[in-house]
Protein backbone atom coordinates (compact mmCIF):
# COMPACT_ATOMS: atom_id res chain seq x y z
CA UNK A 1 0.00 0.00 0.00
CA UNK A 2 1.18 3.06 -0.86
CA UNK A 3 2.42 5.70 2.23
CA UNK A 4 0.56 8.86 2.43
CA UNK A 5 3.03 12.32 2.05
CA UNK A 6 2.52 14.99 4.88
CA UNK A 7 0.50 16.99 1.68
CA UNK A 8 -2.30 14.27 1.59
CA UNK A 9 -2.02 13.90 4.99
CA UNK A 10 -2.70 17.84 5.68
CA UNK A 11 -5.53 18.17 2.76
CA UNK A 12 -7.32 15.00 4.63
CA UNK A 13 -7.28 16.92 7.90
CA UNK A 14 -8.09 20.15 5.83
CA UNK A 15 -11.03 18.01 4.55
CA UNK A 16 -12.02 16.79 7.57
CA UNK A 17 -11.99 20.25 9.89
CA UNK A 18 -14.46 21.03 7.57
CA UNK A 19 -16.75 18.77 7.88
CA UNK A 20 -16.84 19.38 11.36
CA UNK A 21 -17.02 23.43 10.60
CA UNK A 22 -20.45 22.24 8.20
CA UNK A 23 -21.70 19.66 10.59
CA UNK A 24 -21.85 22.55 13.68
CA UNK A 25 -23.15 25.24 11.49
CA UNK A 26 -25.54 23.43 9.90
CA UNK A 27 -26.72 20.14 11.53
CA UNK A 28 -29.94 19.73 9.94
CA UNK A 29 -28.87 19.26 6.20
CA UNK A 30 -24.84 17.93 7.37
CA UNK A 31 -25.00 16.33 10.46
CA UNK A 32 -23.67 12.57 11.14
CA UNK A 33 -26.56 10.25 11.97
CA UNK A 34 -25.80 7.01 14.25
CA UNK A 35 -26.93 3.58 12.32
CA UNK A 36 -29.55 2.94 14.93
CA UNK A 37 -31.32 6.43 14.07
CA UNK A 38 -32.41 4.11 10.66
CA UNK A 39 -34.02 1.83 12.46
CA UNK A 40 -36.35 4.49 14.46
CA UNK A 41 -37.35 5.92 11.23
CA UNK A 42 -38.00 2.11 9.77
CA UNK A 43 -40.39 1.68 12.42
CA UNK A 44 -41.80 4.95 12.32
CA UNK A 45 -42.33 4.60 8.36
CA UNK A 46 -40.81 8.37 8.32
CA UNK A 47 -40.13 7.12 4.60
CA UNK A 48 -43.32 8.78 3.89
CA UNK A 49 -41.81 11.75 5.14
CA UNK A 50 -39.10 11.68 2.54
CA UNK A 51 -37.02 10.47 5.73
CA UNK A 52 -34.39 7.26 5.14
CA UNK A 53 -34.13 4.97 2.39
CA UNK A 54 -37.95 3.35 2.18
CA UNK A 55 -36.52 -0.18 0.25
CA UNK A 56 -34.40 -0.28 3.30
CA UNK A 57 -36.92 0.69 5.83
CA UNK A 58 -39.04 -1.87 4.62
CA UNK A 59 -36.46 -4.72 4.73
CA UNK A 60 -35.67 -3.75 8.33
CA UNK A 61 -39.38 -3.85 9.09
CA UNK A 62 -39.64 -7.32 7.91
CA UNK A 63 -36.25 -8.75 10.06
CA UNK A 64 -37.76 -7.43 13.15
CA UNK A 65 -40.91 -8.35 12.22
CA UNK A 66 -43.18 -5.51 11.67
CA UNK A 67 -46.39 -5.73 9.31
CA UNK A 68 -46.38 -2.15 9.32
CA UNK A 69 -45.00 1.22 10.28
CA UNK A 70 -45.71 1.83 13.90
CA UNK A 71 -47.31 5.31 15.44
CA UNK A 72 -45.39 5.49 18.63
CA UNK A 73 -41.75 4.92 19.50
CA UNK A 74 -40.76 4.86 23.15
CA UNK A 75 -36.83 5.85 22.85
CA UNK A 76 -35.17 4.26 25.91
CA UNK A 77 -31.64 5.44 25.94
CA UNK A 78 -28.77 5.14 27.81
CA UNK A 79 -26.79 8.35 29.32
CA UNK A 80 -25.54 10.63 25.91
CA UNK A 81 -27.26 8.08 23.75
CA UNK A 82 -28.66 10.69 21.49
CA UNK A 83 -32.15 10.13 21.48
CA UNK A 84 -33.09 13.57 22.60
CA UNK A 85 -30.93 14.65 19.62
CA UNK A 86 -32.85 12.14 17.35
CA UNK A 87 -35.99 13.13 18.20
CA UNK A 88 -35.31 17.15 17.81
CA UNK A 89 -33.99 16.45 14.56
CA UNK A 90 -36.84 14.59 12.93
CA UNK A 91 -39.67 16.85 14.47
CA UNK A 92 -37.93 19.56 12.26
CA UNK A 93 -37.80 17.20 9.49
CA UNK A 94 -40.99 16.64 9.39
CA UNK A 95 -42.38 20.29 9.99
CA UNK A 96 -40.21 21.02 7.00
CA UNK A 97 -41.51 18.54 5.09
CA UNK A 98 -44.79 19.84 4.10
CA UNK A 99 -46.89 23.39 5.10
CA UNK A 100 -49.38 23.68 7.90
CA UNK A 101 -47.59 20.88 9.67
CA UNK A 102 -48.08 20.95 13.32
CA UNK A 103 -45.57 19.55 16.12
CA UNK A 104 -46.22 19.44 19.77
CA UNK A 105 -42.88 19.09 22.11
CA UNK A 106 -43.77 18.45 25.56
CA UNK A 107 -40.80 18.44 28.97
CA UNK A 108 -41.74 17.69 32.73
CA UNK A 109 -41.93 21.70 33.72
CA UNK A 110 -41.16 24.64 31.41
CA UNK A 111 -37.99 25.58 33.04
CA UNK A 112 -36.79 22.26 31.62
CA UNK A 113 -38.16 22.68 28.37
CA UNK A 114 -36.41 25.53 27.95
CA UNK A 115 -33.23 24.69 29.25
CA UNK A 116 -33.01 20.90 27.71
CA UNK A 117 -35.50 20.83 25.18
CA UNK A 118 -36.13 24.07 23.10
CA UNK A 119 -32.30 24.52 22.39
CA UNK A 120 -31.90 21.13 20.63
CA UNK A 121 -34.80 22.26 18.60
CA UNK A 122 -33.67 25.41 17.89
CA UNK A 123 -30.06 24.00 16.74
CA UNK A 124 -31.73 21.80 14.09
CA UNK A 125 -33.64 24.95 12.30
CA UNK A 126 -32.36 25.29 8.90
CA UNK A 127 -29.48 27.97 8.71
CA UNK A 128 -31.47 30.96 7.29
CA UNK A 129 -33.99 30.79 10.32
CA UNK A 130 -31.60 30.72 13.17
CA UNK A 131 -30.75 34.79 13.31
CA UNK A 132 -29.62 37.14 16.09
CA UNK A 133 -32.66 38.69 15.27
CA UNK A 134 -36.19 37.77 15.66
CA UNK A 135 -37.76 36.73 12.41
CA UNK A 136 -41.26 38.09 12.36
CA UNK A 137 -43.46 37.97 9.09
CA UNK A 138 -47.05 37.43 8.07
CA UNK A 139 -46.02 33.51 7.22
CA UNK A 140 -43.16 33.16 9.67
CA UNK A 141 -42.12 33.55 13.58
CA UNK A 142 -39.20 32.74 15.57
CA UNK A 143 -37.95 34.57 18.46
CA UNK A 144 -35.13 32.82 20.68
CA UNK A 145 -33.00 33.16 23.43
CA UNK A 146 -30.77 30.74 25.54
CA UNK A 147 -32.44 32.70 28.76
CA UNK A 148 -35.94 32.45 27.32
CA UNK A 149 -36.01 29.92 24.98
CA UNK A 150 -38.78 30.66 22.11
CA UNK A 151 -40.74 33.60 22.66
CA UNK A 152 -44.69 32.37 23.80
CA UNK A 153 -43.03 28.71 23.59
CA UNK A 154 -43.76 28.94 20.19
CA UNK A 155 -42.56 29.04 16.75
CA UNK A 156 -43.91 29.18 12.85
CA UNK A 157 -41.42 27.90 9.86
CA UNK A 158 -41.38 29.25 6.86
CA UNK A 159 -43.59 27.15 5.47
CA UNK A 160 -46.51 28.25 7.73
CA UNK A 161 -45.77 24.54 10.02
CA UNK A 162 -45.57 25.38 13.68
CA UNK A 163 -44.14 24.00 17.01
CA UNK A 164 -45.11 24.07 20.48
CA UNK A 165 -43.88 23.82 23.56
CA UNK A 166 -45.39 22.24 27.06
CA UNK A 167 -45.12 20.96 29.72
CA UNK A 168 -47.01 17.78 31.77
CA UNK A 169 -47.58 20.60 34.53
CA UNK A 170 -50.15 22.59 32.53
CA UNK A 171 -54.14 21.09 32.22
CA UNK A 172 -54.01 17.86 30.25
CA UNK A 173 -57.34 19.74 28.66
CA UNK A 174 -55.28 22.08 26.98
CA UNK A 175 -54.18 19.84 24.47
CA UNK A 176 -57.98 18.23 23.58
CA UNK A 177 -59.44 19.13 20.30
CA UNK A 178 -55.99 19.74 18.59
CA UNK A 179 -54.65 17.84 15.81
CA UNK A 180 -50.76 17.33 15.54
CA UNK A 181 -48.46 15.62 13.25
CA UNK A 182 -45.66 14.92 15.55
CA UNK A 183 -45.40 14.84 19.15
CA UNK A 184 -42.14 14.70 20.83
CA UNK A 185 -42.55 13.73 24.70
CA UNK A 186 -39.04 14.11 26.58
CA UNK A 187 -38.78 12.52 29.93
CA UNK A 188 -41.47 11.17 32.26
CA UNK A 189 -44.37 11.50 30.31
CA UNK A 190 -47.85 10.58 32.50
CA UNK A 191 -49.78 7.88 30.68
CA UNK A 192 -52.59 9.77 30.30
CA UNK A 193 -51.19 12.13 27.88
CA UNK A 194 -50.19 9.39 26.11
CA UNK A 195 -53.61 8.51 25.46
CA UNK A 196 -54.70 11.87 25.01
CA UNK A 197 -52.29 12.54 22.08
CA UNK A 198 -52.77 9.05 20.30
CA UNK A 199 -56.11 10.54 19.89
CA UNK A 200 -54.66 13.67 18.40
CA UNK A 201 -52.12 12.63 15.98
CA UNK A 202 -54.69 10.12 14.92
CA UNK A 203 -56.66 12.29 12.31
CA UNK A 204 -52.72 13.31 10.67
CA UNK A 205 -51.67 10.42 10.70
CA UNK A 206 -49.19 11.51 12.34
CA UNK A 207 -46.31 10.00 15.03
CA UNK A 208 -45.40 10.12 18.31
CA UNK A 209 -42.12 9.50 20.00
CA UNK A 210 -41.20 9.48 23.53
CA UNK A 211 -37.44 9.42 24.60
CA UNK A 212 -36.70 7.92 28.03
CA UNK A 213 -33.59 7.97 30.28
CA UNK A 214 -34.64 5.04 32.82
CA UNK A 215 -33.32 7.07 35.64
CA UNK A 216 -36.59 6.60 37.84
CA UNK A 217 -36.58 2.86 36.65
CA UNK A 218 -39.87 0.91 35.78
CA UNK A 219 -42.12 3.94 35.31
CA UNK A 220 -46.23 3.89 34.77
CA UNK A 221 -45.51 4.77 31.18
CA UNK A 222 -42.57 2.23 30.75
CA UNK A 223 -44.84 0.07 31.86
CA UNK A 224 -47.78 -0.08 29.46
CA UNK A 225 -45.19 0.26 26.54
CA UNK A 226 -43.09 -3.03 28.09
CA UNK A 227 -45.05 -5.41 29.83
CA UNK A 228 -46.07 -7.97 27.52
CA UNK A 229 -43.77 -6.91 24.72
CA UNK A 230 -41.74 -9.03 23.34
CA UNK A 231 -37.64 -8.94 22.43
CA UNK A 232 -37.69 -8.60 18.53
CA UNK A 233 -34.14 -8.04 18.53
CA UNK A 234 -31.47 -8.35 21.31
CA UNK A 235 -27.59 -7.24 21.49
CA UNK A 236 -24.98 -8.53 23.64
CA UNK A 237 -24.22 -6.27 27.24
CA UNK A 238 -20.58 -6.89 26.91
CA UNK A 239 -20.34 -4.34 30.23
CA UNK A 240 -22.59 -7.04 32.39
CA UNK A 241 -20.62 -10.47 32.11
CA UNK A 242 -22.11 -13.70 33.40
CA UNK A 243 -19.29 -14.85 33.96
CA UNK A 244 -16.83 -13.70 37.36
CA UNK A 245 -14.43 -12.14 34.89
CA UNK A 246 -14.07 -8.37 34.27
CA UNK A 247 -16.49 -6.48 31.49
CA UNK A 248 -15.12 -6.50 27.95
CA UNK A 249 -14.46 -2.46 28.34
CA UNK A 250 -13.35 -2.41 24.20
CA UNK A 251 -16.19 -4.52 23.06
CA UNK A 252 -18.58 -2.43 24.90
CA UNK A 253 -17.05 0.99 23.39
CA UNK A 254 -17.66 -0.39 19.27
CA UNK A 255 -20.77 1.26 17.79
CA UNK A 256 -23.20 -1.44 16.47
CA UNK A 257 -24.01 -1.39 13.17
CA UNK A 258 -27.50 -2.08 12.84
CA UNK A 259 -27.57 -1.49 8.86
CA UNK A 260 -26.10 -4.81 8.74
CA UNK A 261 -29.45 -6.41 10.00
CA UNK A 262 -31.55 -6.31 7.09
CA UNK A 263 -28.11 -8.37 5.85
CA UNK A 264 -28.61 -11.32 8.44
CA UNK A 265 -25.23 -10.38 10.37
CA UNK A 266 -25.01 -9.36 13.74
CA UNK A 267 -23.68 -5.48 13.89
CA UNK A 268 -21.91 -6.11 16.68
CA UNK A 269 -18.55 -8.03 17.66
CA UNK A 270 -19.04 -11.45 18.91
CA UNK A 271 -17.83 -12.51 22.48
CA UNK A 272 -14.59 -13.87 22.98
CA UNK A 273 -14.75 -17.49 23.14
CA UNK A 274 -15.37 -19.07 26.94
CA UNK A 275 -16.54 -15.36 27.64
CA UNK A 276 -20.82 -15.17 28.60
CA UNK A 277 -22.14 -11.74 28.84
CA UNK A 278 -26.33 -10.55 29.19
CA UNK A 279 -28.35 -10.15 26.28
CA UNK A 280 -29.89 -6.79 26.51
CA UNK A 281 -33.43 -5.51 24.00
CA UNK A 282 -32.65 -3.48 21.04
CA UNK A 283 -36.13 -3.33 20.06
CA UNK A 284 -39.27 -4.66 21.51
CA UNK A 285 -42.57 -5.02 19.57
CA UNK A 286 -45.31 -3.95 22.32
CA UNK A 287 -48.30 -6.26 23.10
CA UNK A 288 -50.59 -3.12 21.87
CA UNK A 289 -50.10 -2.53 18.32
CA UNK A 290 -48.85 0.63 16.52
CA UNK A 291 -45.92 0.39 19.34
CA UNK A 292 -42.63 -0.22 19.40
CA UNK A 293 -39.46 0.15 22.13
CA UNK A 294 -36.08 0.57 20.47
CA UNK A 295 -33.02 1.10 22.58
CA UNK A 296 -30.21 3.15 22.13
CA UNK A 297 -26.93 2.64 23.70
CA UNK A 298 -24.34 5.53 24.80
CA UNK A 299 -22.03 3.66 22.63
CA UNK A 300 -24.32 4.64 19.46
CA UNK A 301 -23.11 8.00 19.73
CA UNK A 302 -18.86 8.50 19.64
CA UNK A 303 -19.37 12.00 20.43
CA UNK A 304 -21.38 11.68 23.81
CA UNK A 305 -18.53 10.31 25.33
CA UNK A 306 -19.36 6.81 26.08
CA UNK A 307 -15.64 6.01 27.98
CA UNK A 308 -17.09 9.01 30.67
CA UNK A 309 -20.36 7.03 30.55
CA UNK A 310 -18.38 3.24 31.25
CA UNK A 311 -16.78 5.49 34.22
CA UNK A 312 -19.52 6.70 36.12
CA UNK A 313 -21.18 2.96 36.11
CA UNK A 314 -18.40 0.88 36.82
CA UNK A 315 -18.37 -0.56 40.31
CA UNK A 316 -22.31 0.35 40.45
CA UNK A 317 -23.62 -3.55 39.70
CA UNK A 318 -25.68 -4.69 36.66
CA UNK A 319 -28.99 -2.88 36.87
CA UNK A 320 -27.34 0.44 37.50
CA UNK A 321 -25.51 -0.52 34.33
CA UNK A 322 -28.34 -1.65 32.46
CA UNK A 323 -30.20 1.36 32.65
CA UNK A 324 -27.58 4.25 32.21
CA UNK A 325 -25.83 2.34 29.64
CA UNK A 326 -28.16 0.22 27.42
CA UNK A 327 -31.26 2.33 28.53
CA UNK A 328 -33.33 -0.88 29.83
CA UNK A 329 -35.65 0.27 33.18
CA UNK A 330 -36.00 -2.49 35.31
CA UNK A 331 -38.83 -3.71 36.64
CA UNK A 332 -40.11 -3.33 40.24
CA UNK A 333 -42.86 -6.72 40.52
CA UNK A 334 -42.21 -8.86 38.08
CA UNK A 335 -44.82 -11.86 36.86
CA UNK A 336 -45.20 -15.00 39.08
CA UNK A 337 -43.37 -16.44 36.19
CA UNK A 338 -39.76 -15.19 35.51
CA UNK A 339 -38.52 -18.26 34.07
CA UNK A 340 -41.26 -17.85 31.22
CA UNK A 341 -39.32 -17.06 28.05
CA UNK A 342 -41.22 -16.66 24.77
CA UNK A 343 -38.55 -18.20 22.80
CA UNK A 344 -38.10 -21.34 25.02
CA UNK A 345 -42.14 -21.97 26.43
CA UNK A 346 -43.94 -21.16 22.86
CA UNK A 347 -44.18 -22.87 19.74
CA UNK A 348 -45.36 -22.45 16.14
CA UNK A 349 -48.61 -24.46 15.71
CA UNK A 350 -47.11 -26.44 12.60
CA UNK A 351 -45.14 -28.06 15.14
CA UNK A 352 -47.03 -29.08 17.68
CA UNK A 353 -47.28 -33.39 17.85
CA UNK A 354 -50.14 -35.15 16.67
CA UNK A 355 -52.20 -37.69 18.95
CA UNK A 356 -51.86 -37.08 22.35
CA UNK A 357 -54.98 -36.42 24.76
CA UNK A 358 -57.06 -33.44 24.34
CA UNK A 359 -58.69 -31.45 27.29
CA UNK A 360 -60.56 -28.24 26.64
CA UNK A 361 -60.75 -26.40 29.91
CA UNK A 362 -63.39 -23.66 30.56
CA UNK A 363 -63.61 -20.21 32.95
CA UNK A 364 -67.33 -19.19 32.11
CA UNK A 365 -67.64 -15.19 33.77
CA UNK A 366 -71.10 -14.04 34.80
CA UNK A 367 -71.31 -10.90 32.73
CA UNK A 368 -68.75 -11.52 29.84
CA UNK A 369 -67.10 -13.90 27.75
CA UNK A 370 -65.53 -16.96 28.61
CA UNK A 371 -62.22 -18.13 28.88
CA UNK A 372 -60.98 -21.37 26.93
CA UNK A 373 -57.96 -23.39 26.38
CA UNK A 374 -57.67 -26.35 24.31
CA UNK A 375 -54.91 -28.85 26.39
CA UNK A 376 -52.81 -31.34 24.72
CA UNK A 377 -50.85 -33.69 26.77
CA UNK A 378 -48.27 -36.22 25.19
CA UNK A 379 -46.97 -39.50 26.62
CA UNK A 380 -43.67 -37.94 27.45
CA UNK A 381 -44.95 -36.09 30.12
CA UNK A 382 -44.96 -32.51 28.15
CA UNK A 383 -48.09 -30.01 28.08
CA UNK A 384 -49.42 -27.98 25.33
CA UNK A 385 -51.73 -25.13 25.24
CA UNK A 386 -52.67 -25.74 21.42
CA UNK A 387 -55.52 -22.55 21.10
CA UNK A 388 -57.26 -19.92 23.18
CA UNK A 389 -60.65 -18.56 22.89
CA UNK A 390 -61.05 -15.94 22.41
CA UNK A 391 -57.74 -15.28 20.29
CA UNK A 392 -56.54 -13.45 18.03
CA UNK A 393 -58.65 -14.72 14.86
CA UNK A 394 -61.96 -14.18 13.30
CA UNK A 395 -64.97 -14.92 15.00
CA UNK A 396 -68.39 -15.36 12.74
CA UNK A 397 -70.44 -12.56 13.76
CA UNK A 398 -68.23 -10.82 15.82
CA UNK A 399 -64.95 -10.23 13.64
CA UNK A 400 -61.38 -10.66 15.43
CA UNK A 401 -61.77 -9.44 19.07
CA UNK A 402 -59.30 -7.46 20.89
CA UNK A 403 -56.90 -8.66 23.57
CA UNK A 404 -58.50 -9.51 26.70
CA UNK A 405 -56.50 -7.38 29.02
CA UNK A 406 -53.88 -4.47 28.32
CA UNK A 407 -51.11 -3.08 29.82
CA UNK A 408 -52.23 -0.29 32.69
CA UNK A 409 -50.14 1.93 34.17
CA UNK A 410 -51.75 1.60 37.61
CA UNK A 411 -53.12 -2.24 37.73
CA UNK A 412 -49.62 -4.91 37.82
CA UNK A 413 -52.21 -7.35 35.88
CA UNK A 414 -52.94 -5.13 33.29
CA UNK A 415 -56.63 -3.69 32.23
CA UNK A 416 -59.74 -5.31 30.90
CA UNK A 417 -58.93 -5.21 26.68
CA UNK A 418 -62.27 -5.67 24.38
CA UNK A 419 -62.10 -9.06 24.48
CA UNK A 420 -63.72 -9.24 27.83
CA UNK A 421 -66.76 -7.06 26.53
CA UNK A 422 -69.48 -9.98 26.04
CA UNK A 423 -70.30 -10.80 22.50
CA UNK A 424 -73.48 -11.70 23.80
CA UNK A 425 -73.01 -16.01 22.98
CA UNK A 426 -75.88 -17.96 24.83
CA UNK A 427 -75.06 -21.64 25.89
CA UNK A 428 -76.26 -22.83 22.40
CA UNK A 429 -73.86 -20.40 20.58
CA UNK A 430 -70.71 -21.76 22.73
CA UNK A 431 -71.36 -25.46 21.38
CA UNK A 432 -71.85 -23.84 18.13
CA UNK A 433 -67.98 -22.48 18.51
CA UNK A 434 -67.04 -25.08 20.06
CA UNK A 435 -67.86 -27.34 17.56
CA UNK A 436 -66.27 -24.74 14.95
CA UNK A 437 -62.89 -24.88 16.28
CA UNK A 438 -62.63 -28.35 16.83
CA UNK A 439 -63.73 -29.55 13.53
CA UNK A 440 -67.50 -31.41 14.53
CA UNK A 441 -68.51 -33.57 11.14
CA UNK A 442 -71.92 -32.11 12.15
CA UNK A 443 -71.38 -28.27 12.27
CA UNK A 444 -70.59 -28.50 7.97
CA UNK A 445 -73.37 -30.80 7.06
CA UNK A 446 -77.44 -28.89 6.10
CA UNK A 447 -79.80 -28.37 8.83
CA UNK A 448 -82.42 -30.91 8.61
CA UNK A 449 -85.48 -30.03 6.92
CA UNK A 450 -88.53 -28.49 10.49
CA UNK A 451 -85.39 -28.14 12.69
CA UNK A 452 -84.35 -25.13 13.89
CA UNK A 453 -80.59 -24.26 13.93
CA UNK A 454 -80.85 -24.35 17.49
CA UNK A 455 -82.59 -27.64 17.78
CA UNK A 456 -80.27 -28.73 15.09
CA UNK A 457 -77.35 -27.78 17.29
CA UNK A 458 -78.55 -29.34 20.42
CA UNK A 459 -78.97 -32.66 18.95
CA UNK A 460 -75.47 -32.52 17.70
CA UNK A 461 -73.41 -35.48 19.68
CA UNK A 462 -70.25 -34.29 22.21
CA UNK A 463 -67.27 -34.52 19.56
CA UNK A 464 -69.00 -37.10 17.66
CA UNK A 465 -66.91 -37.33 14.19
CA UNK A 466 -64.55 -34.59 14.79
CA UNK A 467 -60.97 -33.08 13.70
CA UNK A 468 -60.03 -33.09 17.23
CA UNK A 469 -61.37 -35.39 19.67
CA UNK A 470 -61.58 -34.13 23.16
CA UNK A 471 -60.90 -36.91 26.03
CA UNK A 472 -62.34 -34.79 28.83
CA UNK A 473 -64.08 -31.02 29.35
CA UNK A 474 -63.83 -29.14 32.58
CA UNK A 475 -65.55 -25.92 34.25
CA UNK A 476 -64.53 -23.84 36.90
CA UNK A 477 -66.22 -25.89 39.72
CA UNK A 478 -66.74 -22.09 41.58
CA UNK A 479 -69.10 -20.93 38.57
CA UNK A 480 -70.55 -23.67 36.97
CA UNK A 481 -71.07 -26.14 40.05
CA UNK A 482 -73.19 -22.81 41.37
CA UNK A 483 -77.03 -23.14 41.67
CA UNK A 484 -79.05 -20.75 40.38
CA UNK A 485 -82.95 -20.93 39.59
CA UNK A 486 -84.53 -22.68 36.94
CA UNK A 487 -87.29 -23.19 35.05
CA UNK A 488 -88.64 -26.53 36.86
CA UNK A 489 -85.70 -26.83 39.72
CA UNK A 490 -82.61 -24.71 40.82
CA UNK A 491 -79.53 -26.34 38.11
CA UNK A 492 -76.17 -25.57 38.09
CA UNK A 493 -74.06 -24.20 34.54
CA UNK A 494 -72.89 -27.47 33.87
CA UNK A 495 -76.10 -28.55 34.11
CA UNK A 496 -76.94 -26.25 31.75
CA UNK A 497 -74.61 -27.18 28.99
CA UNK A 498 -75.48 -31.30 29.53
CA UNK A 499 -79.18 -30.24 28.86
CA UNK A 500 -77.97 -29.13 25.19
CA UNK A 501 -75.37 -32.04 24.67
CA UNK A 502 -72.18 -30.83 25.96
CA UNK A 503 -70.59 -32.43 29.21
CA UNK A 504 -68.28 -30.84 31.62
CA UNK A 505 -66.65 -31.99 34.75
CA UNK A 506 -65.75 -29.19 37.88
CA UNK A 507 -62.41 -28.47 37.70
CA UNK A 508 -60.00 -29.27 41.29
CA UNK A 509 -56.87 -27.40 42.34
CA UNK A 510 -58.78 -24.43 44.46
CA UNK A 511 -55.05 -23.20 46.10
CA UNK A 512 -53.33 -20.40 43.71
CA UNK A 513 -50.37 -20.81 45.58
CA UNK A 514 -50.54 -24.36 44.76
CA UNK A 515 -51.25 -24.02 41.27
CA UNK A 516 -48.48 -21.61 40.41
CA UNK A 517 -46.46 -23.77 41.82
CA UNK A 518 -47.43 -26.40 39.85
CA UNK A 519 -47.01 -24.06 36.52
CA UNK A 520 -43.51 -23.08 37.78
CA UNK A 521 -42.61 -26.62 37.90
CA UNK A 522 -43.69 -27.12 34.39
CA UNK A 523 -42.29 -24.41 33.17
CA UNK A 524 -38.54 -25.05 34.15
CA UNK A 525 -35.37 -26.26 33.03
CA UNK A 526 -31.90 -25.71 33.17
CA UNK A 527 -31.28 -22.02 31.79
CA UNK A 528 -27.50 -23.02 32.10
CA UNK A 529 -27.30 -25.93 29.58
CA UNK A 530 -28.89 -26.37 25.99
CA UNK A 531 -32.11 -27.39 25.68
CA UNK A 532 -32.06 -31.52 25.27
CA UNK A 533 -34.71 -34.53 25.37
CA UNK A 534 -33.57 -34.80 29.23
CA UNK A 535 -33.40 -30.79 29.76
CA UNK A 536 -36.56 -29.27 28.39
CA UNK A 537 -39.57 -27.43 29.83
CA UNK A 538 -42.84 -29.42 30.33
CA UNK A 539 -45.23 -26.67 29.24
CA UNK A 540 -45.20 -24.83 25.66
CA UNK A 541 -47.62 -22.66 24.38
CA UNK A 542 -49.01 -21.84 21.30
CA UNK A 543 -47.65 -18.92 19.80
CA UNK A 544 -50.90 -17.72 18.40
CA UNK A 545 -52.20 -17.72 22.23
CA UNK A 546 -51.20 -14.07 22.04
CA UNK A 547 -53.65 -13.51 25.42
CA UNK A 548 -51.94 -16.82 27.14
CA UNK A 549 -48.58 -15.54 26.64
CA UNK A 550 -49.26 -11.85 28.08
CA UNK A 551 -50.53 -13.20 30.68
CA UNK A 552 -47.55 -15.62 31.97
CA UNK A 553 -45.26 -12.95 30.81
CA UNK A 554 -47.49 -10.23 32.82
CA UNK A 555 -49.51 -11.40 36.42
CA UNK A 556 -48.50 -11.09 39.16
CA UNK A 557 -51.05 -12.12 41.47
CA UNK A 558 -50.87 -8.25 42.85
CA UNK A 559 -54.89 -7.08 41.89
CA UNK A 560 -56.12 -9.99 43.07
CA UNK A 561 -59.44 -12.28 41.82
CA UNK A 562 -60.27 -9.37 40.14
CA UNK A 563 -56.48 -9.08 37.97
CA UNK A 564 -57.00 -8.69 34.27
CA UNK A 565 -55.22 -11.53 32.84
CA UNK A 566 -55.62 -13.74 35.99
CA UNK A 567 -58.09 -15.85 33.67
CA UNK A 568 -55.93 -17.80 31.72
CA UNK A 569 -53.16 -18.17 34.80
CA UNK A 570 -56.55 -20.30 36.03
CA UNK A 571 -57.31 -22.68 33.54
CA UNK A 572 -53.28 -23.47 32.75
CA UNK A 573 -53.47 -24.36 36.77
CA UNK A 574 -56.58 -26.07 36.36
CA UNK A 575 -55.63 -28.06 34.13
CA UNK A 576 -51.89 -29.23 35.65
CA UNK A 577 -54.20 -29.98 39.26
CA UNK A 578 -56.96 -31.25 36.97
CA UNK A 579 -54.95 -34.72 36.46
CA UNK A 580 -55.10 -33.08 32.32
CA UNK A 581 -52.88 -35.90 31.69
CA UNK A 582 -52.42 -38.37 28.74
CA UNK A 583 -54.34 -41.60 28.89
CA UNK A 584 -53.67 -44.88 26.75
CA UNK A 585 -56.73 -45.06 25.15
CA UNK A 586 -57.09 -48.70 24.67
CA UNK A 587 -56.68 -48.84 28.81
CA UNK A 588 -59.33 -46.62 29.17
CA UNK A 589 -63.58 -47.52 28.29
CA UNK A 590 -64.81 -43.82 27.99
CA UNK A 591 -64.42 -43.90 24.67
CA UNK A 592 -61.95 -41.95 23.37
CA UNK A 593 -60.93 -41.94 19.79
CA UNK A 594 -57.63 -40.50 19.71
CA UNK A 595 -56.32 -36.96 19.31
CA UNK A 596 -55.94 -35.36 16.14
CA UNK A 597 -54.07 -32.05 15.25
Amino acid sequence: MEQMGPERWAELMQRREEMIRAEKADPLQKGWEPPIWKVADALLGLERYGIGDGEWAGKCRDVLGFEAPIVALMINGGNRASKSEYAAKRTVQILMGKEERVGWCFQSTRENSIEMQQPTIYRYLPVHLRTEKPIKTRTTYISYSIKNGFSDDRFVLDNRSSGSFRNYCQDRETIEGGEVDVVWNDELVPPDWIETQMLRIATRDGVMIITFTPVEGYTQSVKEFQDGATVARESVAYLVPRDEEVPDYGRALVMEDCLQWVEGKLGYPEAPDGRDFEMTPRVMKCYLPQRACVFFFSSDNPFGNPKGVIKMVRGKGKEHTLERYYGKASKIVSSKFPQFDEEVHTIRREDIPAGGTNYLITDPRGNGNFAMIWWKAMQDGRFYVTREWPGSYVIPNVGVPGPWAVPDAKKLDGKPGKGQMSFGFGHVQYKEEIARLEGWAKYSEPIPEGMSRKEWIISWEDCGEAQERIFERQMDSRFGATVRPGEERPVTLMEEFENIGLVFKPTVGDSIDAGVTAIQAALDYNQEEEISGLNRPNLLICKDCKNTIFAMNTWTGADGQKGACKDWIDLIRYALEGDCIWVDEMATTEGYGGGHW
